[in-house]
């Protein structure tokens, strides 16, 4: 009878013994969980800030092209209204200078029909 109650005892020691290796084990493995996920967490707020700097950086970079592009294209548009006011005056230039050389050449005939005729005299 003594024989089976230490024997009892001794697999209820060893019972005690496993679920506190087993306990043990189990809160070591929470407490590197727990760490693990805080780390995991730590590096993604990291991630979310550096890709949230860079977009921020990619539409600052995006509005000074822009604003850039926009002033080139309106200096262009300036310079082409200039060269449009240009072209339109060299046209109205050369429709005068048309005009005064067919009135020169309508006098220079007459000139020359008078001459014609005088020496005809």
């Amino acid at each position: 009878a003594r024989h089976s109650k230490d024997m009892a005892n001794r697999h209820a020691e060893i019972h005690r013994e496993i679920h506190s290796k087993v306990d043990e084990n189990h809160a070591a493995m929470e407490a590197r969980h727990s760490k693990l996920e805080a780390t995991l967490r730590t590096q993604d707020e990291q991630l979310h800030k550096e890709i949230n700097d860079r977009v921020d950086g990619v539409e600052r970079h995006h509005a000074n092209v822009s604003k850039e592009t926009s002033k080139r294209l309106n200096a262009l548009d300036l310079r082409i209204s200039g060269l449009q006011g240009a072209s339109g005056e060299a046209k109205r230039d050369i429709h005068k200078l048309r005009d005064e050389v067919n009135s020169l050449t309508v006098k220079s005939a007459a000139h020359d029909v008078d001459i014609g005729k005088n020496s005809d005299d």
